[in-house]
């Protein structure tokens, strides 16, 4: 009897002691254990709960279902788990209940015992983890560019519709395979082939650096050359930071690609036509240059004096001579006015020639200027310059 009574009391002490709501109930549902653990989750002392049954406790409905267990184990005979949800002071808790037949000393049984634990907090997690991954399938199938989760191996473990329609291939036919689909081969910018270990997933499993938008030239089964855009993000786990899978995302660009190559044709071409017309207009500018001191000379070199003018009667060239007999330097007459240059009373008595000249009437005349004691005689030429039309 002493040993009985030992035992317990450990028995006693360790359901006092444990987190876990502990409790016995006779075979007409009173219960006849009710831990520290139970009472206070329920928010009442022992003494109310001894000899109370649940629906006196919870009420018919909320006890309904903890009954019905309660049955279920006593008829099966052993030990059995349910998740049962009981109003408590903190609301309605989620708990994972194991549940035995209570035996007496014969075998006999004589009521239901039961260790309850709180999974609320659990299960809510594991609630918002589903509506997470729930929320992620919805964005990622929805996607027009493709989407492969590759593990640290390099191998498939998930991909969108997009990418098993970008790539031909269905995911049944890629998952756990290498990220390389089956059939495609991935090369080089030369054409020559690039190692997995170089492509971009490849990089991010290496070093663990993201990748972004990175032109992939690949062959696709049919031998066809296909471009991809392609950006690598590595997933690092949130104990050691080590890269626990890649999120790759690609779309084919290879329409792009061949625009982009056109383009780039057409500008070379461009270049090396403006190139070229640039050569030419340098050439002809130094021959006009050349043109010009050589028809400069010989202006400069002749006796008689020589000089442009513009409809305006704006100067745009003078020879040596002409300069030298009116005493200015050739700074001084390049875009001047005639009516600048000459005395009043001589422009006066050539205008008359100048508008016949403008108007394309070409002039020839004589005419006489004093210099001191010294009279000049000069034979003018007005002669109108058209252009092509």
């Amino acid at each position: 009897h002493a040993e009985r009574l030992k035992t317990l009391n450990l028995l006693g002490a360790i359901a006092e002691s444990s987190d876990d709501a502990i409790f016995a109930k006779d075979l007409e549902g009173r219960y006849v254990l009710f831990n520290r653990s139970a009472c206070e989750e329920r928010g009442i002392t022992a003494d109310v709960a001894l000899g109370s049954t649940d629906e006196e406790l919870l009420g018919p409905e909320a006890a309904r279902p903890l009954r019905d267990n309660d049955a279920r184990a006593i008829q099966a005979g052993s030990t059995i788990v349910a998740e049962e949800f009981i109003p408590t002071q903190r609301g309605l808790r989620t708990k994972l209940t194991t549940k035995g037949p209570l035996l007496d000393g014969q075998g006999q049984v004589i009521g239901v015992f039961g260790v309850a634990r709180d999974i609320t907090d659990a299960r809510r997690a594991e609630m918002a983890l589903r509506d997470s991954e729930a929320h992620y399938r919805s964005v990622v199938s929805v996607l027009t560019e493709g989407v492969v989760v590759i593990d640290p191996q390099g191998r498939v473990l998930s991909c969108n519709a997009a990418a098993e329609r970008i790539i031909g291939s269905g995911q049944q036919d890629w998952v756990g395979r290498s990220f390389v689909a089956p059939g495609w081969q991935v090369r080089a910018p030369d054409g020559g082939p690039l190692a997995p270990e170089l492509t971009p997933p490849g990089r991010v499993l290496a070093t663990g650096q993201a990748v972004g938008a990175e032109l992939l030239l690949t062959v696709d089964p049919a031998g066809q050359s296909r471009w991809f855009e392609l950006s690598a993000q590595p997933v690092h786990s949130a104990e050691g930071g080590h890269v626990v899978a890649v999120v790759c995302s690609f779309w084919d660009v290879s329409e792009r690609k061949r625009q982009d190559d056109e383009l780039a044709r057409h500008r070379e071409q461009l270049e090396e036509l403006v190139a070229a017309r640039t050569q030419e207009l340098r050439q002809a500018n130094a021959s006009l240059a050349d043109a010009a001191r050589f028809i400069g000379t010989i202006a400069d070199a002749l006796p008689g004096r020589v000089a442009y003018w513009d409809t305006a009667l704006c100067c745009r060239y003078a020879n040596r001579a002409w300069r030298s007999w009116f005493g200015i330097g050739e700074g001084g007459v390049i875009g001047r006015r005639m009516h600048e240059l000459l005395p009043a009373q001589e422009y006066a008595s050539q205008q008359p020639h100048f508008d016949a000249a403008l108007a394309g009437q070409a002039q020839r005349f004589e005419r006489e200027t004093q210099r001191g004691a010294v009279t000049h005689v000069h034979e003018m030429h007005f002669i109108p310059d058209r252009d092509a039309d």
